[in-house]
């Protein structure tokens, strides 16, 4: 456990990890439901919030296990209140690899609500009535206007959750697609750029084009459908999205270099540095290995032919890169 996440377990190699902060959302639904109609709200919102993170666990594998395919090693994914993080071992620098990778979690999203609706097709027995409600459903998200849907939120009928995940995973799939960096669209539009732009160059132009879109949906959000946590969503991926910027920024400046470039001798380090359990090797790649080195605050021993050779101090290589 961490400071602020818990281990959950393991899948495919991954380390699961559930944030603080996804339990905040738990207890907000839990004391929603208890609000509108006692225990039994409380009961059916808490567990179709604990379904949706099923839902979203599944989207992260769909990234994850594509990223395995190509190499790519995946640490962990961490359960937020906003959805889930994949921590990555590395950025793949083809724009190809890129597009496949993120293109796999909407279409997850999209393939559960398909699984969903053709269960739905089957329990009614009329295609067009559940079409319609799963227009009506999204409509739901993108309007403040009453309309009627077949989906109830003090229902504790599988119909019922069926009828709200489905709603839920097109929902997701679709924003997801939107071009804001770093969401899944604003990663796609990246990589398109990422063909004839240099790649920091490329995330530069995703995360202004994610501004402008973002500012603009904020204000929608605020001023039109009054939808506030929508709007609180956005501002935590605008911000977001600086953050992944100013982070590829300096490991765009250790492409190429291999640990042995960046190392440094141990009696450079000051005595109270905390060290890492793993060890790195020297002839290995920055590039393979940025998730770990950048996203810690403990120095790593590197080693060669089985010698302690030196040390990667993060810390010192966010100071030269100028952050």
């Amino acid at each position: 456990m961490s400071n602020t996440s818990w281990k959950i377990g393991r899948l495919f190699g991954i380390q699961l990890e559930i944030h603080f902060t996804f339990f905040l959302l738990l207890g907000f639904y839990i004391y929603v439901g208890h609000q509108a109609i006692g225990w039994r709200g409380s009961l059916t919102l808490g567990i179709m919030i604990v379904l949706v993170f099923v839902s979203v666990a599944l989207h992260e594998l769909g990234h994850c296990l594509t990223a395995q395919r190509y190499g790519i090693k995946v640490p962990r994914i961490v359960f937020m209140a906003i959805g889930g993080m994949a921590q990555m071992g590395s950025i793949p620098r083809d724009p190809r690899k890129e597009m496949i990778i993120t293109i796999n979690g909407p279409l997850v999203n999209f393939a559960i609500a398909a699984i969903l609706f053709v269960v739905l097709c089957i329990t009614y027995r009329d295609v067009g009535y559940v079409a319609e409600g799963s227009v009506n459903l999204l409509r739901k998200y993108f309007t403040d206007d009453y309309v009627r849907s077949p989906y109830n939120p003090w229902s504790l009928s599988w119909v019922s959750f069926a009828w709200g995940l489905l709603g839920w995973n097109i929902a997701m799939g679709l924003f997801n697609l939107l071009p804001i960096f770093p969401m899944d669209g604003g990663r796609l539009l990246r990589a398109a750029l990422a063909k004839k732009f240099n790649y920091l160059q490329a995330s530069k132009i995703a995360a202004t084009a994610a501004k402008v879109i973002a500012a603009v949906l904020i204000a929608w959000a605020l001023l039109v459908s009054q939808h506030y946590l929508l709007a609180v969503l956005l501002v935590f991926i605008w911000i977001g999205g600086d953050e992944e910027l100013k982070y590829v920024a300096v490991i765009e400046q250790y492409v190429g270099k291999t640990v042995s470039d960046v190392m440094v001798d141990p009696p450079k380090l000051p005595d109270n540095t905390p060290m890492s359990k793993h060890a790195l090797q020297a002839h290995w790649l920055v590039d393979d290995h940025t998730a770990e080195i950048f996203s810690s605050a403990a120095a790593f021993p590197v080693h060669a032919e089985g010698e302690l050779v030196g040390v990667v101090y993060p810390d010192l290589l966010w100071e030269k890169a100028g952050h």
